[in-house]
């Protein structure tokens, strides 16, 4: 099945060691490119908030999206990604 243009992704556990999502950088720059890849445009990520995850505010999710959209501008895999 083809989807006309771009997808966004609202739901995305893509930052390494913050939940059931990816452990490293590697693994997540992986999963973008994989999510491009498929027609992803636009990437908002997710991570979990509650529960055993209550640890996961602003303060430590903020800088590792800018990390990981840092890493993906190197790799020319440009793709926003929202937080």
């Amino acid at each position: 099945m083809e989807i006309a243009g771009s997808f966004v992704d609202i739901h995305c556990h893509l930052l390494p060691g913050l939940d059931d999502g990816p452990t490293t950088w590697s693994e997540s720059v992986l999963m973008a490119e994989m999510a491009v890849a498929d027609g992803v445009s636009t990437i908002v990520a997710t991570p979990h908030q509650l529960g055993n995850n209550a640890g996961n505010r602003g303060a430590l999710i903020h800088p590792k999206v800018a990390q990981l959209q840092e890493l993906l501008d190197e790799r020319k895999a440009h793709r926003p990604v929202f937080r």
